[in-house]
């Protein structure tokens, strides 16, 4: 078995640099956009489970100023996952504003709806494993990113 020593530098980055950006984000109180994506094929949504943070989540991240929300859930998609696919397939979900680990957040939630489960690829670095999951068996669990649970009730869940 080889070792990708790419995605290992950049899981370890991730691993060491996330609890000083939450120490920085508790300081500074700043805030952020982003988005993120409920991807749905035959009765499950895709989440991930990132390197650095526990729990799972909706694909997704930060959006820099001035970009697209559409722009921007698709390359987070293709960087994450590797589902690529042409932004006008999102159809915008709502957006959602929370404080999370002291941060002000303000994300756009879009949907994609496939007719089947794309095969999906984590990246290795920031995502390390994707799942299909229903939803239904997701309500409730204590381990949800605060967007995916937003998600959930949104849809009556």
């Amino acid at each position: 078995m080889t070792m990708d020593l790419p995605n290992l530098a950049r899981r370890i980055a991730y691993r060491l640099g996330y609890p000083l950006a939450r120490a920085w984000w508790w300081a500074r109180r700043p805030a952020a956009e982003g988005v993120a994506v409920a991807v749905l094929a035959e009765n499950k949504v895709l989440v991930v489970r990132q390197s650095f943070r526990a729990g799972l989540g909706l694909v997704g991240g930060g959006r820099a100023p001035g970009e697209d929300p559409r722009l921007a859930a698709a390359r987070e998609l293709a960087e994450e996952v590797e589902l690529v696919v042409a932004a006008e397939q999102l159809r915008p979900a709502g957006r959602i504003g929370l404080v999370h680990e002291h941060r002000s957040l303000q994300v756009d939630l879009f949907e994609l709806a496939l007719p089947s489960r794309p095969v999906v690829t984590p990246d290795g670095a920031e995502v390390i494993a994707a799942a299909w999951m229903s939803p239904d068996h997701l309500l409730g669990r204590a381990d949800l990113h605060p967007v995916l649970t937003s998600w959930l009730q949104a849809r009556g869940r």
